[in-house]
This record gives structure tokens, sequence and C-alpha cells, in this order.
């Protein structure tokens, strides 16, 4: 969905700066960071697509899910609409790549960004539906001390996202 931090956390974990006053600057189609990540002694290089929550780009997004190997979903842990938000995404992408039985629960992340106590209630629900079993993050944009901290989280997550891929495809053959 527009609005929940996408951009910001996909520049912070490519380690690129984003600005102290941030105001909602929405993705035109799609942006790519470049990362290279150390997965099991192994430097993995990985591109970010951050695509735009304007469902105004939504016929791109058979092309943005070609050779898609990995799922992360962000949402702003305030909105109303809860995890359900994201489904419509989720099946989008996680099932539209070709592929009978999408993408298998190891290979998505779901982070959820708000207000610290928002972001980081105890008591928020464990996703369902769709998003059963998928890997939760949580936190907030805000204060420096909170974006460090949320960087750091989604990054260790995301390497288990990866292993979990590089695993996959090792077994495959597809050591790409």
């Amino acid at each position: 969905p527009a609005g929940a931090g996408k951009t910001a956390l996909c520049k912070l974990l490519a380690g690129r700066a984003v600005p102290e006053t941030r105001t909602h600057d929405p993705t035109e189609g799609v942006r790519i960071e470049e990362v290279e990540r150390d997965i099991d002694g192994k430097t993995v290089s990985v591109q970010l697509w951050d695509c735009s929550g304007d469902l105004a780009y939504e016929t791109s997004h058979p092309a943005m899910r070609l050779g898609l190997d990995a799922l992360v979903l962000v949402r702003d842990a305030e909105d109303p609409a809860g995890d359900g938000a994201l489904e419509r995404w989720h099946d989008t992408f996680a099932f539209g790549g070709g592929t009978d039985d999408g993408l298998a629960v190891e290979k998505k992340l779901l982070v959820r960004v708000g207000k610290m106590s928002d972001a980081n209630d105890a008591n928020a629900s464990p996703p369902n539906g769709v998003l059963a079993g998928v890997r939760v993050v949580r936190g907030s944009l805000e204060q420096k001390a909170d974006i460090e901290a949320l960087v750091k989280e989604t990054r260790a997550a995301l390497d288990g996202v990866l292993a979990e891929v590089t695993r996959a495809r090792t077994r495959r053959g597809n050591d790409r």
C-alpha cells in the first residue's frame, strides 16, 4: 500500500541515507536498489525492487514479478485495514510468477512500520490468512535509534530469507 515506508526502508537497507524530515515521495512504477549480503559465507547480490503502492501501476506488476525469488511486504502499522490490506499485493507477487503454489513462507517477510508504540505492540496479532506463518518485523522510522533497530532487524530477517533462496537454488542446481 502507498505511504507505508517502502522507499525509506529500501534505501536504508541499501545503506543510503534518507532525509531527516521525510515527506511522502510516491514511487512511480518501481525503484531498484542493489545490495550485497553475506549469506552462509558467500556474497550474494540482491536487487530490492521498491514497487509503487499506487494501483495505477498495476499493469506493470506482471513484468515486476518475473524472476521473483522472495517477497518483502511493508505496511503502515497504524492502517486500520491491518495485514488484510496486503493480501492483494501478496497474491499478485507471490502467486503471479508462474508457480502453482507460489513462494514458500520462508521466502516472505512482512515489515510493519509505525510509531514505536504501535509497531512494537506485544499484543499485535500474528499474520493470518495468506500471510500466516510469514516472519514479521516491527519497527519505526521516527527516531534515529528506532530506525537503526528496524534496519538491523530487517536485514537479519532478510538474510534468513536470502539463505532460503540460496539453498533452494542450490537444490535446483541454479546458482545464479
